[in-house]
């Protein structure tokens, strides 16, 4: 009998169907959304939260649940934060259970790490087979396979996951006393820090690194051995998420709205807002579409000349969206919705052929797409889980 990662790749190689040399890639980027095609990777990762460094949330290759969903697996973890998932494990951190390593295909748990009584990580980052956790108690650096502690950091804010830049060679974390370090990924060791005056809430990195706080402030850094300060902007409430592209910086504050920032010659303007009712919420980032769910709609912007392209009406403004292939997926407080990332047809905000489907799974807290599988962190009247879809027709058990 075949194993679910071997019918995960069978799928991938079906979607890519005759369109192999682009599928997960965007034909028309810049006009359309329509040049998405559904990924062929069953054991592609998602190794932070909003799946790179840059924070985009696409995962253009990835296989993952397009027309049904079926449960896998699902395992209680109290209070998780959004997943991530690396060299088919998934990672959890959590209060007060600390930091749980599950398997992508069973969802077994392979270790656990959680120092003291009760330790309160924040989203993890993983690179080179390190799972990097911030904690109130100091950053832990802790091997994938076997969850051994190989070194700890200074102290971290549960908000702000790591970020790995400059291809492996340098670690930003950012403190709850507002300090923003870097260090070396190997050992722990601070190599640079400054204070950014307010509790660090995000961080991003593409050339430049870009930090977030909870008092409002968008800090961008230029370098990465040496950082020197370019510019800083106080937007109108604490942010939740910057994602680093190449037309500026996109910036969510709590509850909308969400601002296309200008990244040129030293300085960091507003260049295009999206209102809070489609854009309450970190967005997903594809080439220059800003893919935004807010609580009246779901909507598309074009980052560069600020022309919008579809929206569906509808509350979606319970947990960031994440993308992969040609698929966009939201959560609410029932479960998780599944559309196409090409809107579908349709005048306004009403659309024909943009709902894929919906799985009833709990109340969705964060997502992310990696080994074949949507992986959700949900909230039941019982407690918290974490729950693999798998999509429909890989014989997956589904026991909701």
């Amino acid at each position: 009998m075949p194993s679910r990662r071997d019918t995960l790749r069978g799928l991938g190689a079906l979607g890519a169907g005759g369109v192999a040399a682009t599928a997960g890639c965007l034909g028309v980027v810049d006009g359309s959304l329509a040049g998405a095609t559904a990924g062929t990777n069953a054991e592609a990762d998602w190794p932070t939260p909003r799946y790179d460094t840059r924070r985009t949330a696409y995962s253009p290759d990835a296989v993952a649940p397009r027309e049904g969903a079926t449960v896998s697996w699902r395992v209680d973890v109290d209070h998780p934060r959004p997943p991530v998932i690396a060299d088919g494990t998934v990672v959890v951190s959590s209060y007060p259970t600390g930091v749980v390593a599950l398997d992508a295909d069973s969802g077994e748990r392979r270790w656990r790490y959680g120092p003291g009584e009760y330790p309160a990580f924040g989203a993890p980052t993983v690179a080179d087979g390190v799972v990097y956790a911030p904690s109130t108690d100091g950053m832990a650096a802790l091997d994938l396979t076997s969850g051994t502690e190989l070194w700890r950091g200074p102290p971290g804010t549960p908000e702000a996951a790591p970020i790995v830049a400059d291809e492996g060679r340098t670690l930003f974390g950012g403190g709850g006393d507002g300090h923003l370090y870097q260090l070396d990924p190997a050992t722990g060791e601070v190599t640079w820090e400054t204070d950014l005056f307010g509790r660090i809430t995000t961080l991003a990195a593409k050339i430049d690194v870009f930090a977030g706080t909870r008092g409002g402030e968008v800090y961008a850094f230029d370098g990465r051995f040496d950082p020197t300060e370019a510019w800083r902007l106080r937007l109108g409430g604490p942010v939740e998420g910057v994602v680093a592209h190449d037309n500026g910086p996109t910036v969510s504050v709590f509850g909308g709205p969400t601002s296309i920032l200008t990244d040129g010659a030293g300085t960091g303007e507003v260049f295009r807002t999206v209102d809070g009712d489609r854009a309450a919420s970190r967005p997903v980032v594809v080439g220059s579409w800003v893919v935004s769910a807010g609580y009246d709609a779901i909507s598309t912007t074009r980052s560069y000349d600020g022309r919008r392209g579809w929206r569906l009406n509808g509350r979606f403004d319970r947990c960031a969206p994440v993308a992969a292939g040609d698929t966009l997926y939201v959560g609410d407080a029932d479960g998780v919705h599944a559309f196409a990332l090409a809107g579908g047809v349709g005048v306004g905000g009403y659309r024909f052929g943009a709902k894929r489907w919906s799985k009833p799974i709990g109340a969705v807290r964060g997502l992310a797409v990696g080994a074949g599988s949507l992986v959700a962190t949900v909230t039941r009247d019982h407690g918290y889980e974490v729950v693999a879809l798998d999509p429909a027709d890989t014989g997956s058990t589904d026991e909701n």
